[in-house]
């Protein structure tokens, strides 16, 4: 579900409701497979209160998975609310440095783009694509891009024709954002314990 806030943005006291379906893919989560039969319904609003966009919603559906008991498939009601904030200057922020990023790389690509790139990449359907959640669609573009750059700088390096000061970190190491300020930062324990 994508919900378009840009009405609301400047707009003190704007609020837009929200009342929709959200397509979810089986889940796996500690081990446990969870089906979704049917959409989960979403219903709420998403409000500018100044300072801040506030998303409240509550969220019903049904999915099915196994009883930790007998192992036959049981049926479980799900029920929850979700109230969710996000600066409106951060909004803006990412947004202006979204285009920034656009305009420096010169990239043009939209989500369908994206799309249409994985069902190569993957050789699968585009209704699979389509059913991925969010999070493991932007990972999954992620892990592509960083196996053609693995690619790349492989072939460059074993033809002599590029050399690396670092090693050629593998395809398939983490695809999480690392801190580039980590080895700056320390907890207020380790600072105590330092400074006595």
């Amino acid at each position: 579900m994508t919900i378009d806030v840009s009405t609301i943005l400047k707009e003190l006291g704007g609020k837009i409701d929200i009342n929709g379906d959200v397509e979810m893919s089986d889940t796996d989560f500690l081990g446990e497979m969870y089906h979704f039969n049917e959409p989960v319904k979403v219903s709420g609003s998403v409000s500018n209160n100044g300072k801040s966009l506030i998303l409240k919603a509550n969220c019903t559906g049904h999915m099915t998975t196994q009883c930790a008991r007998c192992m036959k498939d049981i049926v479980v009601d799900i029920d929850f609310d979700i109230d969710e904030f996000m600066n409106i200057d951060t909004v803006k922020a990412l947004e202006k440095a979204r285009d920034f990023e656009a305009k420096k790389n010169k990239e043009t690509s939209d989500i369908e783009d994206y799309i249409d790139s994985l069902v190569i990449e993957l050789r699968t359907t585009n209704e699979y694509v389509m059913n991925l959640t969010v999070r493991k669609f932007w990972r999954y573009i992620k892990r592509v891009n960083k196996h053609e750059q693995y690619e790349a700088c492989l072939n460059g390096q074993m033809s002599g024709m590029a050399t690396f000061k670092e090693p050629i970190e593998h395809w398939m190491t983490s695809i999480e954002v690392k801190d580039k300020y980590e080895n700056l930062k320390t907890d207020e324990g380790e600072l105590r314990e330092k400074i006595g």
